[in-house]
C-alpha cells in the first residue's frame, strides 16, 4: 500500500470540557524567604499555573538568583516572566497573556517620586 492510497483523517485534539465555575488558570500568589524555596515555585509553573511572586520578604541577592532561575523555567516552556511592581513578579504559562502591566508599574513608580 502507497502512502498516498487511503490517507487516514488527521484527528484533531478536543479540548477537555470545562467544569462551570473552575478557573481557566490558576494564579498563586507567593512571597519566598530565601532560595531554598525556588524547587516549589517551578513546581507550580511546570504544572502550567501562573505565579505572581512578592520579593519583599528575600535579601536582594537572593531575589536575584530567583529571577534568573525562574526566567530560566518559563524560557523552557515558552512562557513569560513580567514585572509588575516594585519586587513583583509574574511568571506565566505560555497561553497566558498579560496586557497593560507596563503601563500600571509606570504610574506606580511616577506616584513614588
Amino acid at each position: 500500500m502507497s502512502i498516498h492510497q487511503n490517507p487516514r483523517p488527521v484527528q484533531q485534539k478536543k479540548a477537555a470540557p470545562r467544569v462551570k465555575g473552575e478557573p481557566v488558570v490558576k494564579i498563586s500568589i507567593l512571597e519566598p524567604r530565601n532560595y531554598n524555596e525556588i524547587q516549589s515555585i517551578a513546581k507550580r509553573l511546570l504544572n502550567n499555573e501562573a505565579v505572581l511572586i512578592n520579593f519583599h520578604k528575600v535579601e536582594e541577592d537572593q531575589a536575584r538568583r530567583i529571577v534568573d532561575f525562574l526566567t530560566g523555567t518559563v524560557y523552557a516552556q515558552d512562557g513569560d516572566i513580567t514585572r509588575v511592581g516594585d519586587e513583583i513578579f509574574l511568571c506565566t504559562p505560555k497561553d497566558v497573556a498579560v496586557e497593560g502591566v507596563q503601563a500600571l508599574y509606570d504610574e506606580q513608580v511616577a506616584f513614588e517620586v
